[in-house]
């Protein structure tokens, strides 16, 4: 059975498409621009809510400064691995945030 990851559409950023977590195994997928996904592992659930805070700055109309916050502070700080699509293991759910 796959595990189900919703990933949070990110507007206004031309590196993100999407962001999602897993609190049970502190798991966070990033989808980029290109339509590539990575997971995170081990990533602490505030460091998502900083990134959820983020986002809705970008989906009220201004740059979103989601991809900034990942090249500081989650890239180069957490082991990672590219998800192959389709995987056998999620099944990513798109979600958009409306204002």
């Amino acid at each position: 059975m796959k595990t189900e990851v919703i990933i949070e559409r990110v507007l206004n950023s031309s590196t993100v498409r999407g962001i999602g977590y897993l609190p049970d195994t502190q798991e966070l997928f990033i989808e980029f621009s290109n339509g590539v996904i990575y997971k995170y592992n081990n990533v602490p659930e505030n460091l998502y809510i900083d990134l959820l805070k983020l986002q809705v700055l970008g989906n009220m109309g201004t740059k979103s400064p989601v991809g900034k916050f990942i090249n500081n502070h989650v890239k180069g700080a957490f082991d990672y691995e590219k998800v192959d699509q389709p995987s056998e293991d999620y099944e990513f759910i798109t979600s958009v945030y409306y204002k």
